[in-house]
């Protein structure tokens, strides 16, 4: 039985070897304004490159058509994970050092130091957002792929060459031996924390004016 993606490969095809395309460029929505967008346009040019008859690779067999595929979307997907895994080491220590930055530099007053606290409490929310959504990113990817490896190579010494296996996961509780859940609890403490002096801000003004009375006192 003929899908709507079967009959739109088909039609596609054609256009293809009508117009003699070589260069495709393939463009639309975001996923993240259309959830089923990825995964129908991954689906459609699966079914256009994986024809025997396909406009890209005139004369290739089926296998060679699977390999060729398969590298591509094993290359993208490494392309992927290194920007994200990159991203992922460097939001705690921007983070580290804006919170230092923030708690050294800010004037000693209690204005400053509340807006100080709020700063750091607003930034750490943001940067543990971030960083679950590259966890989820990271997972996504890695499944994907090889989900996609297992459907274009047949078991074998190619399909364990390119398939992903790391030796820590982010998902479940394998993340508990992460370096990556350790910085996220780090963070979440650093945002606890100002969120008790911006809730507590009366007490902590207070023992703010003692101490630096006591320092001018000391100073005078």
């Amino acid at each position: 039985m003929r899908t709507e993606i079967d009959e739109a490969a088909s039609i596609a095809r054609a256009w293809i070897n009508r117009n003699f395309v070589r260069t495709l460029n393939v463009a639309g929505p975001r996923q993240s304004e259309d959830a089923a967008i990825y995964a129908d346009t991954y689906t459609l040019l699966t079914r256009i490159l994986l024809e025997p008859q396909a406009p890209f690779n005139p004369g290739a067999t089926d296998s060679d058509v699977s390999e060729e595929l398969a590298l591509g979307v094993y290359e993208q997907a490494m392309e992927n994970w290194r920007h994200w895994d990159n991203i992922r080491w460097l939001v705690p220590n921007w983070y580290y050092t804006f919170a230092a930055a923030v708690a050294t530099f800010a004037p000693k007053t209690v204005g400053s130091l509340q807006a100080a606290a709020g700063m750091i409490l607003i930034v750490g929310i943001l940067s543990i957002i971030l960083l679950r959504r590259l966890d989820h990113y990271h997972c996504r990817t890695i499944a994907q792929t090889n989900a996609s490896l297992n459907v274009l190579l047949k078991p074998g010494v190619k399909r364990s060459a390119i398939k992903i296996e790391l030796p820590f996961s982010l998902s479940g509780w394998k993340i508990f031996f992460t370096a990556t859940y350790w910085y996220q609890i780090t963070i979440f403490v650093l945002i606890i924390s100002s969120f008790a002096v911006a809730l507590n801000w009366d007490d902590a003004a207070a023992k703010l004016e003692t101490f630096l009375a006591k320092d001018a006192t000391a100073g005078g």
